[in-house]
């Protein structure tokens, strides 16, 4: 809001940028979460998932709603803040799980891995990780176990199903 208070000739038009950015941020948020829903379903990853299952090329209405139901019930709760935590917990730990894949690919030359960007380096995206990992167990101590809590049976029934698919022997490239 200090940026408001300085913009000339125009405060207001910063404030409306603000409202429209945040606005897209959870427009984008809230049709690509259930996307990512159902393909999550769709590879059997959780049983439980089942019921988000969308066949190609169709709409996942049932994500959707879900998806839309989690937000109105964090906004009815009243106070963002007590959320927020959470939810920059579960981010960061998407970003950590990003560039651990890309420094692993990088590390292990996976034929399939062609990283395009002509900065990229295995160090870069071990130090993303790293950065991550950092900032997730700098947080305060019971909110930062939370989501790696939730996320843990995820964690499980990838490695039992893997386990079943590739022999014990692979079974730790599967979760790599």
């Amino acid at each position: 809001m200090l940026t408001a208070t300085i913009a000339w000739p125009f405060p207001s038009l910063i404030k409306i940028g603000i409202i429209l950015s945040t606005m897209g941020a959870a427009l984008q948020s809230l049709t690509g979460a259930p996307r990512l829903l159902a393909a999550i379903a769709n590879d059997d990853i959780l049983p439980i998932l089942n019921y988000f299952k969308v066949a190609d090329g169709s709409e996942p209405h049932v994500a959707t709603l879900f998806t839309a139901l989690l937000c109105i019930g964090c906004v009815v709760i009243g106070n963002l803040d007590l959320i927020t935590p959470t939810v920059t917990m579960f981010f960061l730990l998407c970003y950590s799980g990003v560039n651990l894949s890309c420094f692993l690919l990088d590390l292990l030359d996976a034929p399939s891995w062609r990283p395009r960007w002509k900065f990229h380096h295995w160090s870069l995206s071990l130090l993303g990780a790293l950065l991550c990992i950092g900032m997730l167990s700098s947080g305060h101590f019971f909110r930062r176990f939370n989501p790696l809590v939730s996320l843990f049976p995820c964690f499980i029934s990838d490695l039992v199903k893997c386990g079943r698919q590739q022999g014990q022997k692979k079974i730790l490239f599967c979760i790599c």
